[in-house]
């Protein structure tokens, strides 16, 4: 091969290369392909096209991390890579290869988009876009095994079940009844999965239950593992993998063979410990289908009968482990667990259409039960036929599986359902609607009752690669009939909406669940129909329902009121007979180790009985806390920051870990967070006050729970935690403002390249979003504003609002940032915080973005602290003789730069037009070049003449600071005087304010 492959390297340099791998093969894993890659990346771009599925790319031989990939510097061939900070940057048990001069080497989804952003990269057309890369170094080592090698065989199979999809699983135990020869579990594959494909099989082979042996095409499982994964195939399903594999056995090795089954049962001799073949012995390479078979036929034999009798039974090739048997029926349970989930989602999905048109009224589409009495839907479901569901109208007609027939309203919905004149539109988000059931039609009950079947809602803030299952009611020729698909669902990239991968519903399925199927939770509602794609189907996640908390009160109320219901649904339910969320997903999991579903449920319940958190800063706040503490490490949410009790706790929960360990921390830091919420709900300062009995059930929760961790200092310092009751909280915010960075147009585009982050009190930033590829700037407010809300979510604390700074390029200082909203208003609506101008609400001032970049100078230094020290500070004009000649007189450059240096350090330049372009233009650059970190001036053109009396008021409103940050208060409270048409504050009409204060830290 290698004589080959030096074949395939062009020494010019003008040749791409795309090798086409699932980097799976002893080749990768000895090393040999990662050196041969490294050696072609020398001379042109390589690239590796991963067929696998991107959750599977870290488990590979080339484990490929998330991240930016940048494009080619000078004559270097490679791109260039920075991995996404967290977990997934630390070490896999790869860490070896990427000391060294490793290279990294862009790894690419088999799709359109990938291959384009490749190229994209490669011609100089985009400096940077996400993507995912390996490493490969010259002298690459053989792979170390990694860490689920050191787990006992059910922790190996927990581990594994906690990543693998559905099909993956039950392919898993499927082939713990037949022997690991790949051609054998292909066979197997088909006759038990037909619509799955290689990656499924690639799954399990990297798994970690299996490892290769050193026949060619043949693994084994390791030790304990096949019989772990045996007692949890049922036995019918055992009985199909083994006449599978007989039927194998016929077709490559015979017809005389054709009652195998039989010669596989009679007992091995004694002598050679091998099965015998009528007088002679079974061939050697049938002896694994031998060994293999008599072990299922033992599995499936009845209680009390063997599947032969041997006088001496013989212990099959695999020796169980060591540990304790699963009890008898236990597989049952978990084969009965998962037909209750499913039969659960069937039962909770409803048919939506008008009211009081019996069986055969219209199929508006779907909707599901998530409490008693409560629907969640789409809100264009709602806005059918010119019919549209407008709230308190008893209009909705719900229709459950069992037939019932129920009335529902429109409790709150967004957007807000248009006019009945005006068609309906799927396309506007988040697209969500809550329908209040009230009354059943004549001769059905409601349905709606404490034993209604509800479907549990995701407590995560993020939702990774998924397998999921889409539900819903079509329309088919036979009338509307019930449906679902399977898929996987991602990030869509637009606007925090995910999107299904194989899997599309006609349009009556919109409103349905999206479930993610290992955690049978909520984690999107479905937009069937909708023109994404003709094999994918878009879906508004379940954290767009934290959009109704920056409703209007009543809408607030009204989820708030939803939510409540929901969690003391599901901790009803499992104290009652029967199934239920949490004993289903108890019975599905290998364990009961961790924070398990019904302890989740209790937590909920008793946080439902409590008033809800104080701001989004407040949980974000505690939830770093805890990960400090126990040296966790930091989520960081982009869009949605958590708004209840129940969604904090999700932050600190399931980080992808598989082990023991992993589920012993998720206990102790979600019991850790419960004690932190103790102490903020019995703070004297806690409006409203909580009920005390509900406070003391919460009390007494923590104390059970910290008794039941194993480790004694944290024990402690949960006790040392519930101590702190009792005392004021501090709720000074983590963030002391949002910098949202608007960059040059550099490409000449049309397009501006923006990012938002954090700015702590200590001058670090914390990245949120960004947009390399950028928008026009006419689209720019409403491109940010949901990445901005989501910040201000995080950054806003109690009665602390923080402030905003716009970095812009200095063509840019006249953008009206101040009148940016963070939701469009509607006209039926009272005014809500997203809708206001964001200037009216928060600080907001224009920053320097090109100064971001540069060291800040001693004139920056001296300006500002004369400016944070307070006022009185004096106003001195940006142009000179402005304010008393007019605009006629241009200054000279060398006169411009001599006075401002002049200026004393506490002057503020003001100005009474506009400063992106003209004479104004070339005196702020002055003033910025000579260290001023404050301005004010007026965004309008040079035609008028108050520019005296503009000068006046600017100067008596800057007599009047007298701290660091009340001259942005001041001037947002000028704006606000101005909404509301006070004369008094005319003067500042479009009033812009520039406070840029040196960076506290060098720029990197």
């Amino acid at each position: 091969m290698p004589g080959y492959a030096d074949q395939l390297r062009d020494p010019t340099g003008r040749q791409l290369t795309l090798l086409v791998s699932d980097c799976a093969g002893p080749q990768w894993r000895d090393g040999t392909l990662q050196r041969l890659v490294h050696d072609w990346s020398r001379t042109g771009p390589v690239a590796v096209l991963q067929p696998l599925p991107q959750r599977m790319w870290r488990r590979t031989h080339l484990p490929a991390l998330p991240g930016r990939l940048y494009g080619r510097r000078g004559n270097d061939p490679r791109l260039g890579f920075a991995p996404r900070p967290g977990p997934a940057s630390r070490g896999d048990g790869h860490g070896s290869a990427r000391e060294g001069r490793a290279a990294p080497v862009p790894v690419l989804a088999p799709t359109a988009p990938a291959l384009a952003t490749w190229a994209r990269l490669l011609t100089g057309r985009t400096p940077s876009l996400p993507g995912a890369a390996g490493e490969v170094r010259s002298d690459h080592p053989e792979t170390e095994p990694g860490p689920l090698g050191d787990l006992e065989p059910r922790g190996l199979v927990r581990a594994f079940q906690r990543h693998a999809s559905p099909q993956a699983l039950r392919l898993a135990a499927c082939l713990s009844a037949a022997p690991m020869t790949l051609p054998v579990m292909r066979h197997v594959q088909r006759a038990m999965l037909p619509a799955s494909g290689p990656a499924v099989l690639a799954e399990v082979l990297l798994s970690g239950l299996v490892r290769a042996q050193g026949a060619e095409y043949w693994y084994r499982f390791n030790p304990g593992v096949r019989d772990v994964l045996l007692r949890a195939l049922p036995a019918g399903d055992a009985r199909v993998v083994l006449n599978v594999c007989s039927e194998y056995v016929e077709r490559h090795f015979g017809r005389s063979l054709h009652n195998f089954p039989a010669y596989a049962l009679t007992p091995p001799s004694d002598e050679t410990d091998t099965h015998t073949w009528g007088d002679a012995q079974l061939p050697a390479e049938l002896q694994p289908f031998a060994e293999i078979s008599a072990l299922v036929a033992a599995r499936c034999a009845p209680p009390g009968r063997s599947a032969s009798a041997p006088s001496a039974p013989r212990p099959p090739a695999e020796p169980p482990p060591q540990a304790q048997p699963q009890p008898q029926g236990q597989e049952q349970g978990q084969e009965q667990a998962f037909g209750e989930a499913r039969d659960a989602v069937h039962r909770s999905v409803v048919r939506i259409g008008p009211a009081h048109d019996g069986v055969d009224a219209p199929l508006w589409g779907s909707g599901f039960f998530i409490a008693p009495g409560w629907v969640l839907t789409s809100a264009h479901v709602l806005t059918q036929r010119r019919t549209t569901a407008r709230r308190g109208e008893p209009v909705i007609g719900v229709t459950t599986a069992a037939g019932q027939r129920l009335t529902g309203e429109l409790a709150c919905a967004l957007p807000a359902p248009p006019d009945p004149d005006r068609p309906p539109s799927r396309g506007d988000a988040p697209d969500i609607a809550l329908v209040r059931v009230m009354t059943a039609t004549p001769g059905h009950q409601a349905g709606n009752g404490p034993d209604a079947d509800c479907l549990w809602l995701s407590d995560k803030s993020d939702f990774p690669l998924s397998e999921v299952s889409t539900h819903g009611y079509v329309s088919g020729p036979s009338g509307v009939v019930y449906m679902s698909g399977t898929g996987v669902a991602e990030d869509s990239g637009e606007g925090g909406r995910l999107v299904v991968h194989d899997s599309w519903l006609p349009s009556g399925a919109s409103g349905g669940p999206v479930i993610d199927t290992r955690r049978a939770s909520v984690i999107g509602v479905c937009q069937a129909g909708a023109p994404h794609s003709t094999a994918s189907m878009q879906v508004t996640p379940v954290t767009a329902l934290r959009a109704f908390f920056d409703e209007a009160p009543r809408t607030r109320e009204t989820w708030q009121e939803v939510l409540r219901a929901h969690d003391r649904h599901h901790w009803a339910r499992f104290q009652s007979p029967g199934p239920s969320w949490p004993r289903t997903q108890r019975e599905r999991s290998f364990g009961n180790q961790g924070f398990t579903a019904d302890r989740r449920a209790e937590l909920y319940a008793l946080f439902a009985e409590l008033p809800p958190p104080t701001s989004a800063a407040q949980l974000l706040r505690m939830v770093s806390e805890v990960r400090d503490e126990l040296l966790l490490t930091h989520h960081e949410s982009t869009l949605h920051a958590p708004r209840s009790w129940r969604e904090a706790v999700g932050l600190l929960c399931d980080d992808g870990n598989a082990d023991d360990r992993a589920e012993a921390l998720e206990e102790e830091a979600v019991v850790l967070f419960a004690a932190k919420a103790y102490v903020a709900l019995s703070s004297p300062d806690q409006a409203p006050d909580p009920e005390p009995r509900a406070l003391d059930a919460l009390h007494t929760w923590v104390e059970a729970a910290g008794m039941r961790l194993h480790n004694d200092v944290l024990r402690q310092r949960v006790r040392a935690t519930l101590d702190m009751a009792d005392t004021t909280v501090d709720v000074t915010p983590a963030s002391a403002g949002v910098l949202v960075e608007i960059r040059p147009d550099h490409h000449g585009i049309g397009r501006h390249p923006w990012a938002i982050r954090l700015v702590g009190a200590n001058g670090e930033t914390t990245p949120v979003h960004a947009d390399e590829e950028g928008m026009p700037r006419t689209e720019l407010g409403r491109g940010i504003r949901a990445a901005l809300a989501g910040a201000l979510d995080r950054a806003d604390a109690h009665e602390h609002l923080t402030a905003v700074g716009f970095a812009m390029p200095r063509a840019l200082f006249d953008e009206p940032v101040e009148t940016w909203r963070l939701d469009e208003p509607r006209p039926d609506a009272p005014l809500a915080p997203r809708t206001l101008p964001l200037g009216q609400r928060h600080m907001v001032a224009v920053r320097d973005q090109r100064r971001l970049a540069e060291r800040p100078s001693p004139e920056w230094h001296r300006r500002w602290a004369a400016v944070a020290r307070g006022g009185p500070l004096e106003a001195v004009p940006l142009c000179h003789d402005v304010p008393t000649l007019g605009h006629a007189r241009v200054e000279s450059g060398y006169a411009l730069h001599a006075r401002m240096l002049a200026t004393p350090e506490h002057a503020v330049p003001v100005h009474c037009a506009r400063v992106d372009s003209g004479s104004g233009a070339t005196a702020m650059a002055t003033a910025l070049a000579t260290g001023h970190a404050a301005a004010l001036w007026r965004r309008c053109d040079e035609q008028h003449t108050d520019c005296a009396e503009f000068f006046a008021h600017a100067a008596a409103l800057l007599q009047r600071v007298t701290a660091a940050r009340s001259l942005p208060e001041l001037v947002r409270e000028l704006r606000n005087r101005n909404a509301g048409a006070d004369p008094d504050a005319a003067w500042a009409r479009d009033l812009v304010l520039l406070y840029d204060p040196p960076p506290s830290r060098p720029p990197s």
